[in-house]
């Protein structure tokens, strides 16, 4: 039989959102003790730009979990970009303190990158090297899903990213040491990435043979924590053997969701939190 197929219509935006917020409305009814259908639609919102509506949502979902740390942090990303960022600095820091540990501090290091207050995020990042880290748990019985944790190893690869990417050497140097604590004698197991760090670190500093050791280790025993396939290693290792002190090591790799190593073009995009939806 002979088939025309109809001409889509391109819809408002206006229309677009509506429906999407409509149906992600009737998954919260169904499903309340989910944060999932929450998060789905702050990130959505969030990425059309529409960040009075986006405020909206996370402070409803903030009405349930008050203290969950995802909704925390959207939060503030959120009024930085509704121009509110002494309104976010004032919620955040409080709850930041109020947890002292490597996450939270972190967040704030996190949230000052974004504001450029540079002496501010060193200070975060300082206090985040001299505190507890461990895995954030969120649980299923609180808030209905699997992916919400955030483990040690993701907030200490993008602190130490940030204070290296600053310029920060002393301050990354005193990150991956608790990082490596963490791993080697708490946690005893997980990718060496501190390592990485530290021969880029070595590096800047003119400490050549700590600088070689610190990349082997980093990379030939343990091929299966993804370090081996970063882009920029081949790089920074021609770097450490003809010892340029200004070159600048720029990850291709990223610690996703789960502690994954994944490509991407902008791995220190400091909004990488509104993908844990």
């Amino acid at each position: 039989m002979p088939y025309t197929s109809p001409a889509l219509k391109e819809a408002a935006l206006e229309e677009v959102t509506k429906n999407m917020q409509q149906t992600v409305l009737q998954r919260m009814e169904v499903n309340p003790t989910q944060v999932v259908h929450h998060k789905g639609l702050i990130s959505a919102l969030y990425r059309k730009e529409q960040f009075k509506e986006a405020k909206e949502a996370c402070l409803k979902c903030l009405e349930t979990w008050p203290d969950l740390w995802w909704p925390n942090v959207m939060l503030s990303l959120i009024e930085l970009r509704l121009n509110r960022a002494k309104e976010a600095e004032e919620r955040l820091l409080p709850w930041a303190k109020k947890h002292d540990d490597f996450h939270h501090w972190f967040f704030a290091a996190h949230f000052y990158e974004a504001t450029g207050e540079k002496e501010k995020c060193t200070a975060a990042l300082r206090k985040a090297a001299r505190s507890k880290l461990d895995t954030l748990w969120v649980r299923w019985e609180d808030t209905g899903e699997n992916l919400g944790s955030l483990s040690g190893d993701e907030s200490a690869w993008y602190a130490a990213l940030i204070s290296y990417r600053a310029g920060q050497i002393e301050v990354c140097l005193e990150v991956c040491a608790r990082w490596e604590r963490y791993i080697t004698n708490e946690q005893k197991y997980g990718g060496p990435g501190f390592k990485v760090f530290q021969a880029a670190c070595f590096l800047n500093q003119g400490k050549f043979d700590e600088a070689k050791a610190a990349i082997e280790v980093g990379v030939k025993p343990f091929p299966n924590y993804g370090f081996s396939r970063d882009k920029q290693i081949a790089k920074l290792r021609k770097a450490i053997d003809e010892r340029d002190r200004k070159f600048r090591y720029t990850p291709s790799l990223h610690i996703s969701v789960e502690g994954r190593n994944v490509e991407d073009d902008k791995p220190d995009s400091w909004e990488f939190l509104v993908n844990y939806e």
